[in-house]
């Protein structure tokens, strides 16, 4: 493969039916965003046809602008999501850390996992292991954190108390956690976010999922999902459906359920960036169908609605 200059990447692009109002000037943005970037964000204009078994492209006179005015709203988005993500992480660990911690278990009671997870799903070695996997996890967190608050804790334990604890974990490994509870604590847990059980740990894996998308900078508008959550019928109204009734797996699904439990958690929290973003990204029906919408009022309605 040969190296090619930012001005043949951007002939390159040319040529295969994307078009330019300014080459030198679209060029030089190729110096700071990586053509292949800017060429995932575009595969959604693509038409791909095989001649002589090789893939051919054509971009079908999508203008290099609009590629690159799409990167920009990609990126608002992940950043928009990311900031809701990280509040419905710390609402989720501060409610599991209350539930583990409360006086039938106490601040250390988390440390027996058969006092608090799932006896009749899980035998007796399922859980001693995990139980071993988790307080080896958390010994290791602990070597490298510098909170004051959790040496302070340590001084006379080997383990910090639960809410300490569960603030050492990842979003994943929550979630891998809540999937222990018995039944009776995870229906409290879910309770909290005003869902069942199931719904709680299906849309929270789809919030996951969104997450470590975001922050590992991957295209999210295009994102289409493989295990879908349930949607509420007062969204669902909204959404593109199939001829044989089935519901879109496009972007707006996990990304209304990033909402939904934003206005759980905090009611009062600003939504006007993911709405201006989502507005910006379907300014017309077959955008609005890209993002998952029925057309552009759909998608109108829905931000009025939210």
């Amino acid at each position: 493969m040969n190296h090619l200059t930012y001005q043949e990447q951007m002939q390159k692009f040319i040529s295969r039916g994307m078009k330019s109002n300014d080459v030198e000037k679209d060029a030089r943005k190729l110096q700071n965003i990586s053509y292949y970037k800017l060429k995932e964000t575009a595969r959604v204009f693509a038409k791909i046809t095989k001649t002589d078994g090789e893939p051919s492209i054509d971009y079908q006179g999508v203008y290099f602008d609009e590629i690159l005015k799409r990167f920009y709203q990609d990126k608002n988005l992940r950043l928009h999501l990311l900031h809701a993500i990280e509040e419905i992480e710390i609402s989720i660990k501060t409610k599991l850390a209350y539930i583990l911690g409360r006086d039938n278990y106490s601040a250390f009671g988390y440390l027996d996992f058969s006092s608090w997870c799932n006896r009749n799903k899980f035998t007796k070695a399922d859980l001693a292991m995990e139980e071993s996997n988790f307080k080896i996890k958390i010994l290791k967190r602990i070597r490298n954190e510098n909170s004051t608050e959790l040496k302070l804790k340590l001084k006379n334990n080997a383990y910090p108390p639960v809410w300490l604890a569960i603030n050492l974990l990842t979003l994943g490994e929550v979630i891998h956690l809540i999937g222990f509870m018995s039944n009776k604590n995870l229906r409290v847990l879910s309770g909290e976010f005003e869902m069942t059980p199931n719904d709680f740990i299906s849309k929270i894996k789809c919030v996951h999922l969104v997450r470590n998308i975001c922050a590992h900078n991957s295209s999210i508008v295009d994102f289409k999902i493989k295990t879908m959550p349930s949607i509420s019928s007062e969204v669902k109204v909204h959404l593109f459906h199939f001829a044989d009734g089935k519901i879109t797996n496009r972007v707006i699904v996990p990304v209304s359920i990033v909402i939904e439990f934003m206005k759980i958690i905090n009611p009062n929290y600003n939504l006007n960036s993911i709405k201006k973003t989502i507005n910006s990204l379907c300014q017309n029906d077959f955008k609005s169908k890209q993002f998952g919408f029925n057309d552009r009022k759909a998608c109108k309605a829905y931000i009025g609605m939210v």
